[in-house]
């Protein structure tokens, strides 16, 4: 019998052979589960990543919406960190999006390869769809419906899509356009809403989770009934293999036995 562990008098090693069989259906039947239970995880952990970037964004954005900040001697200041965070925080956030949209080349091999990250997800494509053309819709000032665009705050986008911040372009603005002036009357972001409703709350995002969620509990059990499989399965070749070895062990004594039995009468006729 193939993987068989042969021992003195044809017993055989039923440990050993019992373990080899095993490790064969490890890695058949639980290793495919694992793979899909840590590539849906890691779906997971991207999502939990993007939500918390996207947040952070929003946050930046919230800040614009507090016009008391932006009066007084400190406001050009004050104005100028506000945009430097918020082409950061952007930077982040897409940087993320596109990496998490791609596909692991390593594992392009697998079907379900996409799933390591969030290549082709519907709530991806919605979220790099508002963080895209978010910025077109620039602020808007609550008093006269004006608005102000983030190129006059010196947000530069590159050709990459990144932004970069060029603060001469937003101390000419505060100059010439008085920008501060239209920040500090009270402003509102229709790209922070739309990052909310795309990444916060109850939106896309949310629903993927707990189907990524649905989805591992169900593969976890999976992973657990047949872990249960294979130690039943264990059990009963370690009972059918120890019957089997008592019989060759058996059958090596007889052996032995009747090999001294010949040898003598043998001996006797000579």
């Amino acid at each position: 019998m193939a993987g068989i562990v042969g021992g003195p008098s044809g017993a055989m090693d039923v440990k050993g052979t019992v373990a080899q069989l095993i490790e064969v259906e490890n890695t058949k039947r639980l290793d495919p589960i694992d793979a899909k239970i840590t590539r849906k995880q890691a779906a997971l952990t991207a999502i939990t990543d993007l939500k918390g970037l996207a947040a952070d964004l929003e946050s930046k954005l919230t800040s614009f919406e507090d016009g008391s900040q932006f009066s007084g001697t400190s406001a050009a200041a004050t104005l100028s960190t506000a945009v430097k965070e918020l082409v950061s925080s952007f930077n982040a956030l897409n940087i993320k999006i596109r990496l998490y949209g791609q596909i692991n080349m390593s594992d392009a091999a697998h079907d379900s390869a996409k799933e390591v990250v969030l290549y082709g997800d519907s709530a991806l494509s919605r979220l790099q769809r508002v963080v895209r053309d978010g910025l077109s819709g620039g602020l808007t000032v609550v008093s006269s419906g004006a608005r102000i665009d983030f190129s006059s705050l010196g947000v530069v986008r590159k050709l990459d899509g990144s932004l970069k911040f060029d603060q001469a372009a937003l101390t000419k603005s505060i100059a010439d356009r008085g920008v501060l002036t239209g920040i500090a009357s009270g402003v509102k972001s229709v790209f922070r809403s739309s990052l909310a409703d795309a990444a916060l709350y109850s939106g896309p995002f949310e629903t993927r989770t707990q189907q990524l969620n649905s989805e591992l509990y169900s593969l976890n059990k999976r992973y657990s009934d047949e872990q249960t499989k294979i130690a039943d399965e264990q059990n009963r070749l370690l009972t059918k293999y120890s019957k089997l070895n008592s019989i060759l062990g058996s059958l090596g004594s007889t052996s032995t036995f009747l090999t001294a039995q010949l040898k003598a009468l043998s001996n006797n006729n000579n």
